[in-house]
């Protein structure tokens, strides 16, 4: 099972080199075959609570933030209120800029996805 794995991961990494190389030569390259695909995430940008005390003193006395025994931010509802502006900062729908978060970014991501007896297309692992 080890040898397996070995080879499996070898061939992982030609596959991937191959795929660099074409996605230099045209961006937009992605690989569709009857067998397999080979396709690129988008890169992207995710908001990260950095301090949760700050942003609880930011939101207090709004609809996102709940009083149990303990103050609890809801998080996900204030999520979704969030962008990213051009130059990196985090506001809200109303303008405000919010303290307490950071902004992470992704790169793409290669995707080696194969095809199922179902005909859809299922990532491998």
């Amino acid at each position: 099972k080890r040898d397996n794995q070995e080879t499996i991961e070898y061939m992982r990494g030609l596959i991937a080199d191959y795929a660099e190389l074409k996605k230099a030569e045209e961006p937009d390259y992605e690989y569709k075959g009857v067998l397999g695909r080979l396709t690129w995430t988008k890169p992207k940008q995710t908001i990260v609570k950095t301090d949760e005390e700050e942003l609880i003193k930011q939101f207090k006395g709004t609809g996102l933030v709940e009083k149990e025994e303990k103050i609890k931010l809801k998080w996900g509802d204030l999520k979704k209120d969030l962008t990213i502006t051009p130059d990196g900062k985090v506001i809200t729908s109303d303008g405000e800029v919010v303290a307490g978060v950071i902004v992470k970014d992704q790169p793409a991501t290669l995707a080696i996805k194969k095809r199922t007896e179902k005909d859809s297309w299922k990532e491998v692992k």
